[in-house]
């Protein structure tokens, strides 16, 4: 969804992080169009980080999606529905203005020290972590140490998952 604001995909970014490593392992589809395996769009994000170093990382990601954008017609029909939680792995702030135009008031919670200090019990859950808080998941590593590090996210998570309708907005699921 964001994607429709600008942002570049998963992919997209990925692929720009390859590029810059020189790697050239993955597939390609039946138009010569680089094709990422899901181990992929894991392993080149942790190879850019251990090649670059954090500072570059940081900054490379950043570059990409730590800028200002505007939210979509797509964005504003997720309001209309007005959902009671949104999950979101995206890293920008795109729900959060889209909320504030329609004046729905939710917590963000973006880090586990925000579970406990919610102020409403409506929350914008960023499964994925954010810039606010440096704490975004991206690379091999942040998924291998995803339960260790966002313990109160996985479980509010889980609880919503458990408890409420879900409904899947741009997710592949893979």
């Amino acid at each position: 969804v964001s994607k429709l604001s600008d942002y570049p995909s998963w992919s997209e970014l990925v692929l720009s992080m390859a590029e810059e490593i020189g790697y050239d392992s993955f597939s390609t589809n039946e138009k010569g169009e680089p094709q990422l395996s899901s181990e992929e769009f894991l392993k080149i994000p942790q190879m850019y980080y251990n090649t670059k170093q954090e500072d570059l990382y940081l900054e490379k990601v950043k570059s990409q999606l730590n800028v200002k954008k505007e939210p979509n017609n797509i964005h504003k029909l997720i309001m209309q529905m007005n959902p009671y939680h949104l999950l979101t792995t995206n890293y920008d702030d795109l729900l959060e203005q889209t909320a504030n135009m329609f004046g729905i008031n939710y917590s963000v919670i973006n880090s586990d020290k925000k579970v406990a200090g919610a102020s409403t019990q409506r929350y914008i859950l960023k499964v994925h972590g954010d810039f606010e808080e440096n704490n975004f998941v991206l690379k091999e590593s942040d998924y291998l140490n995803y339960e260790q590090n966002f313990k109160l996210i996985d479980n509010v998570m889980k609880t919503i998952m458990a408890t409420n309708l879900i409904v899947f907005i741009g997710y592949q699921l893979s």
